[in-house]
């Protein structure tokens, strides 16, 4: 029988019959399903106001928080992180006209002079190798740089953005839904002084926007410890099913033995056990866990992964 969501809460969700289940398979669930300072201030927007398709306050006031602890001059939300991805390339084209070149985590580094470059930390869903970013850094000297952080910012990997744990420099970041707080959809660049204006997307995403900007910043120190705790815990597992553990903050990659009959049939075994994680390739498991999350619920997590793939 299929697992339909009808409620979250946290990393929690639960379907008709009222099964819980972990969900810890969604990069760009940050702060998990229903956050309630997101979800109260959405209930209290539509509750006030309708339908604004144009610029208004809750825009205004979520772009204005956005930039600040950020080097950046200007934000611009938007409903969905593919649009902000969109607008940043364009942005930068008006800007640096020439060639888009797209760089996913350990790809090799060719970078043309006087082109712009869609960096993104992640290849599929393994984490960039450490120094990747920093190579990257230093060969676009003078391209523009816009870092897509839709998986992996907003705190999920120890720090706001993945970018930040190495000396890369960029012009714009693109995040994604996990500025939505588990509540809507969302999506924002963040840039130099030049970016321009771009749509308006309505009082709710803004408001949304602004309280799980508040929230990620609130939540940081803690989810930090969490990503520590998790990390400890994953090594602990058996290295004879577990031949490596690739881990930033509270996103892991383990990588099975094939013995284990792939990835996909221990992700179902999972599923059917309580918990949800995202099977990546053959033999690879991707872990995401909101920064909501408790270090007993880590070890609830990491406890059944254990029990499943000795079973």
């Amino acid at each position: 029988m299929s697992f339909l969501l009808e409620q979250g809460d946290g990393a929690w969700v639960r379907n008709a019959l009222g099964a819980p289940r972990m969900d810890l398979s969604s990069p760009e669930l940050v702060l998990g399903y229903c956050e309630p300072s997101v979800l109260a201030v959405a209930q209290r927007a539509l509750g006030t106001l309708g339908y604004t398709p144009a610029q208004s306050e809750g825009q205004s006031q979520a772009e204005s928080l956005l930039v600040q602890r950020t080097a950046f001059e200007r934000a611009q939300l938007f409903s969905c992180g593919e649009q902000a991805k969109a607008f940043a390339i364009q942005s930068a084209l008006a800007q640096n006209p020439g060639r888009v070149v797209e760089l996913h985590g350990g790809q090799a580094i060719d970078i043309p002079s006087d082109c712009t470059v869609v960096v993104v930390s992640m290849l599929g869903e393994r984490l960039a190798p450490e120094g990747w970013l920093g190579e990257v850094n230093d060969a676009a000297l003078n391209a523009l740089l816009i870092c897509d952080e839709r998986q992996t910012g907003l705190g999920r990997t120890g720090k706001l953005f993945a970018y930040q744990h190495e000396h890369l420099a960029p012009d714009f970041v693109v995040l994604g839904a996990g500025l939505g707080g588990g509540v809507v959809n969302a999506g924002a660049v963040l840039g130099p002084v030049w970016l321009p204006q771009g749509p308006g997307v309505g009082h709710l995403v803004g408001v949304c926007a602004h309280a799980a900007w508040t929230a990620v910043q609130t939540q940081l120190p803690a989810s930090q410890r969490s990503g520590r705790h998790l990390f400890s815990a994953l090594r602990k597992l058996p290295g004879t099913l577990v031949q490596e553990l690739d881990a930033l903050g509270l996103m892991a990659v383990l990588r099975l033995t094939p013995e284990l009959g792939g990835a996909s049939k221990v992700a179902t075994k999972l599923r059917e056990a309580g918990l949800m994680v995202h099977a990546n390739g053959a033999n690879e498991l991707l872990i995401c866990a909101p920064l909501s999350i408790s270090t007993d619920e880590l070890d609830w997590a990491v406890g059944h992964l254990n029990a499943v793939i000795w079973t």
